[in-house]
């Protein structure tokens, strides 16, 4: 394969039901460290189904512009050795079936809610495809390196082949991953992945997988980011998680950013809060559902560089009601699913906190009677509450902490 000799070595792994993606690795040669945070937290859920985060016009124009500022080596000599020989096709460029790449993009970013973001930087990570000025024809035929097993090195399934099959492919792989991880079995019959979520082993280390998106990037590359710098339990390192990262970080600066991250705080109209610490998910409500919630602010900011945000706060929806619950209790968590997972739909980890009360900020609870549950930071609006509404809101006390 050119990218092979092109710009590194690329090892095939497989996948317990389905064939997963190539993988890159390589012994002895390690990456500048990232955050241990992308250990158990790569990306958020907001960012990562966000269906709409580009448009088929955007697309096609960071396409264009990652490629050499749009110049397409067309006719360059294969200097590696034959075959193939040019011309040579660049993304940007590139139809099937009377589409350009970029379309179907778009149209797979939709059919399986994706974002279009994380399946350019998988397209990157696995072939080299967003950024090569002169592709090879085996670069598109396993473009998301879907079907690739390590068992086969340098071979892929057949049947997998071709650009369109492989982006469809690989995003239905990873919106199963991400599904089955957040407790959706019902989509797509048939499918069916390793799920990793909570506490699990991958490279040989003790890893705790934070989120649904994360499980999914994990059931794609069991691999984790450190192991791009810190050996794995073999004694290799593999890059592919730690590429899906720095890649993703580079092209879309501040969206997968977590290291200062705000809370956004919604009103809803039943009378109910809502909390996201995802931009993309914070604008899309604002968007699509002005009528029903009213944006309030960020009601606290996550500190991701203190390093004392270690415990997960657990996200819950609640359809009959349109609310959400958090909680930062594992035995709370494990009581709702085993009691109450026919009304309370576990959505996974909404992002980090802290149980450490020193140098911290109290994030308070309070049950209304009406079944719901309301969180400030505010010590004010805690008295507040308190002093007037008592009879409504049940102070419950602290719920989780933000370290300063």
């Amino acid at each position: 394969m050119k990218v092979k000799m092109k710009i590194f070595l690329i090892f095939l792994l497989a996948m317990a039901v389905f064939v997963l993606p190539q993988q890159t690795y390589a012994h002895g040669i390690e990456k500048a460290p990232i955050a241990d945070y992308y250990n158990s937290t790569m990306i958020g859920p907001g960012e990562f189904v966000a269906k709409d985060g580009m448009s088929e016009a955007q697309i096609q124009a960071f396409l264009l512009q990652k490629v050499a500022g749009g110049y397409c080596d067309t006719n360059r000599a294969n200097s590696y050795g034959p075959p193939p020989s040019p011309p040579w096709i660049c993304l940007f460029q590139y139809t099937e079936n009377g589409k350009l790449a970029s379309r179907i993009i778009y149209e797979t970013a939709q059919e399986f809610g994706i974002n279009p973001m994380v399946i350019l930087v998988t397209l990157q990570k696995e072939n080299s495809l967003v950024t090569d000025n002169w592709p090879w024809p085996d670069q598109y035929r396993t473009a998301m390196g879907y079907g690739c097993p390590d068992s086969t090195p340098g071979v892929c399934e057949a049947s997998y082949y071709g650009f369109t099959n492989q982006v469809r492919l690989g995003t239905k792989l990873l919106r199963v991953g991400y599904d089955r991880a957040c407790g959706n079995y019902s989509s797509y019959p048939g499918w069916s992945t390793t799920k990793y979520i909570g506490n699990t082993t991958i490279d040989g280390k003790s890893t705790y997988i934070g989120n649904c998106p994360t499980a999914s990037l994990y059931n794609y590359t069991p691999h984790r980011p450190d192991s791009a710098w810190l050996p794995a339990g073999d004694g290799s390192h593999y890059y592919g998680n730690y590429n899906f990262i720095t890649q993703f970080n580079e092209w879309f600066p501040g969206v997968m950013s977590l290291s200062q991250i705000a809370v956004y705080r919604f009103y809803n109209t039943n009378g109910t809060h809502f909390y996201t610490a995802s931009e993309t998910e914070k604008n899309n409500v604002i968007a699509r559902y002005p009528g029903t919630y009213k944006y309030e602010g960020v009601a606290y900011t996550l500190n991701y560089d203190s390093g004392r945000n270690t415990t997960p706060l657990y996200r819950f929806y609640v359809p009959s009601n349109n609310t959400h619950f958090y909680s930062a209790s594992i035995a709370e968590v494990n009581s709702i699913n085993a009691r109450w997972g026919y009304k309370y739909k576990f959505e996974g980890v909404a992002y980090n906190v802290s149980t450490d009360p020193s140098n911290s900020i109290p994030v308070f609870r309070f049950y209304n009677t009406n079944g719901t549950h309301f969180y400030t930071a505010s010590v004010a609006e805690m008295n507040n509450i308190n002093a007037r509404w008592g009879y409504t809101y049940k102070y419950e006390g602290i719920a989780y902490y933000i370290p300063n």
